[in-house]
């Protein structure tokens, strides 16, 4: 079994398990790559991991234990120490703290904005332009006492995500944009 990430490229061959068993990985077990938190297939013909699409959609939607394994492990992902070139890039961004005038718990974001609706990303996309109409990308990431849910707007806060130089566990949600916009008060530009 070749145990590269087809996401990043990292060797999970001594520290991938399976998130559904916790036993030695089969073919079409799904697992949380260790090196960037994707989600990843163990293929069923060839015998390497694979990138998560939408064929195992139903299979990852009919596993709620199997959802709540992915989104624990991406949870706890630490990734790498990455710098942004010419140094840390800040951004305050617009955040999602209530829906429908009711509050967000101050953690566990991810999976109430899921049960408001959200869709539990297990690809990330490259660029903002890749967010379907009518969808907004939400970026929840654990700030230690509290979990911040942004909204990512364009490229350069997607980069400042993915970069983040404190290595701070995230989970990619996808909702309804104007959902998503009007929780964060955001104008849409004319």
């Amino acid at each position: 079994m070749n145990y590269l990430c087809p996401h990043c490229g990292h060797d999970m061959a001594f520290e991938m398990s399976a998130i559904q068993h916790k036993r030695v990985p089969k073919p079409g077990d799904f697992g949380v790559c260790s090196g960037c938190a994707q989600a990843v297939r163990f293929d069923i013909k060839d015998g390497y991991l694979r990138a998560v699409n939408e064929s195992d959609r139903a299979d990852l939607e009919s596993n709620a234990e199997l959802v709540k394994g992915i989104l624990a492990a991406q949870h706890q992902f630490k990734g790498p120490d990455i710098e942004i070139k010419g140094g840390k890039e800040k951004s305050m961004g617009y955040y999602i703290n209530a829906i429908n005038g009711v509050g967000l718990p101050t953690r566990a974001k991810a999976i109430e904005l899921i049960r408001q609706g959200a869709e539990l990303l297990f690809i990330v996309p490259d660029s903002v332009s890749e967010v379907p109409p009518g969808k907004a990308l939400i970026c929840v990431i654990q700030n230690g006492p509290f979990d911040a849910a942004m909204v990512v707007v364009d490229d350069r806060e997607l980069k400042v995500c993915l970069s983040d130089p404190e290595n701070r566990a995230k989970s990619w949600l996808m909702m309804d944009r104007r959902a998503a916009f009007e929780a964060a008060n955001i104008k849409e530009s004319p």
